[in-house]
């Protein structure tokens, strides 16, 4: 008997619900200040046009980027433009003819309000509703949410999927050598997604500029970096790795290490240009604490509960002599010192407080040693107090 195909449709179709059209995506937006002007940072790809519209009972309109000029609520652009200007009101969408014709999402920022720093809207992305789109950066902190398999990494340069982790807009899914292209992508950023599986071991990070993934679930030994890393951020998460990889690196960008699995000399990271390294907190470390960059004048390795791994109790750094280019007190904050506290009092004490220090917060001006001092030393501390340096020694850490 032949089959026939039957096909059942609606007896009637309400004419009045302005449903979604084939290629089209539309971004919930809810305003935080009502009449903010608030940009949407998307790039219209080469040769390409895009028509927005504002799609809701509201009276939020399109704008310039004064927000002087009102421009209704539809507006198109062409190819190149990255900034589309919106004023807020109450809760509506923001309709986007052709996803596949947008090359960024999230370029210089995916809604950001210029000239203040309160977010005027928020929105949220899901990313099945761009697997398919052939974009080459997707960037929004607390933004996206999905599945990892959903990104589409055939050209895929920059992924900035950071959240934090309270945020309801949640990326999950485990991070394989499948989900991006190794030889392409430049920027791979998802800290603060807490469900964010997997072992780094297995991954290629050699091309990676920025890896950044703190406070996610990946574990596993940190394999070879790009000689050129400008940022990283391993922060509580149960990665592992030497600090020796990170030896002749500058990191120009962020460094957070704090309760990782990372171990080894801190003299690996001298070559490190900052002046505060807060990204030390929690972790068991040796070595020259003398070592560090000229240009540090503080740096950290406290315990804490907010530190996934913490072990800093168990670090077994030293100091030696500081470095006749040394020109500003290096203050340390609980930083373990098995040898040398004398000497580096002794050190500090000829020395000036870096300018900014004079004039910053506390902690800037304040050592706090876990160690043992002498009266060696006590000339030292007082040359300090009359510079506006409270020193403390702790039997712990």
């Amino acid at each position: 008997m032949a089959q026939t195909l039957k096909i059942t449709t609606p007896e009637a179709l309400d004419a009045s619900a302005n449903f979604l059209k084939l290629n089209e995506i539309r971004l919930p937006i809810t305003t935080v200040v009502d009449g903010s002007v608030v940009r949407l940072g998307v790039e219209v790809g080469l040769g390409k046009s895009v028509t927005f519209g504002i799609v809701g009972n509201t009276t939020a309109q399109f704008c310039s980027a004064d927000g002087l000029t009102l421009l209704g609520k539809t507006v198109s652009y062409g190819e190149g433009v990255r900034s589309v200007y919106f004023k807020t009101n109450g809760t509506f969408e923001i309709s986007i003819n052709s996803k596949h014709n947008i090359k960024s999402w999230g370029a210089d920022g995916f809604l950001t309000t210029p000239n203040s720093s309160v977010a005027g809207a928020t929105t949220s992305v899901d990313l099945k509703s761009l697997k398919f789109s052939p974009y080459s950066q997707l960037s929004g902190y607390r933004i996206f949410k999905g599945d990892l398999k959903s990104l589409n990494k055939t050209a895929l340069t920059l992924l900035d999927i950071s959240t934090d982790t309270t945020s309801a807009n949640q990326v999950s899914g485990e991070l394989t050598s499948s989900v991006f292209n190794p030889s392409l992508l430049a920027n791979l950023l998802a800290s603060g997604n807490k469900n964010i599986t997997g072992d780094v071991s297995t991954l290629t990070l050699s091309n990676l500029l920025r890896f950044s993934v703190g406070s996610t679930m990946l574990s596993g030994a940190l394999p070879a970096l790009n000689a050129g890393l400008v940022s990283l951020d391993i922060s509580n998460t149960n990665i592992s790795m030497a600090l020796s990889v990170l030896n002749g690196k500058n990191l120009s960008g962020t460094f957070n290490l704090a309760g990782s699995l990372a171990t080894g000399s801190i003299e690996n990271i001298g070559s490190i240009n900052k002046s505060e390294i807060h990204g030390l907190n929690g972790l068991t470390i040796s070595g020259d604490v003398s070592k560090l960059h000229d240009s540090c004048y503080y740096v950290a390795n406290s315990n804490g509960t907010e530190f996934k791994n913490r072990k800093a109790d168990l670090s077994t750094t030293f100091w030696t002599n500081k470095k006749s280019t040394r020109q500003y007190i290096i203050a340390l904050e609980r930083v373990r010192l098995a040898t040398g506290v004398d000497q580096y009092l002794i050190d500090m004490a000829a020395l000036e407080l870096a300018p900014t220090s004079v004039n910053g917060s506390a902690y800037l001006r304040t050592i706090s040693i876990v160690g043992t001092r002498t009266s060696a030393s006590d000339a030292a501390v007082a040359t300090l107090a009359g510079k506006g340096v409270t020193v403390a020694m702790l039997s712990s850490n």
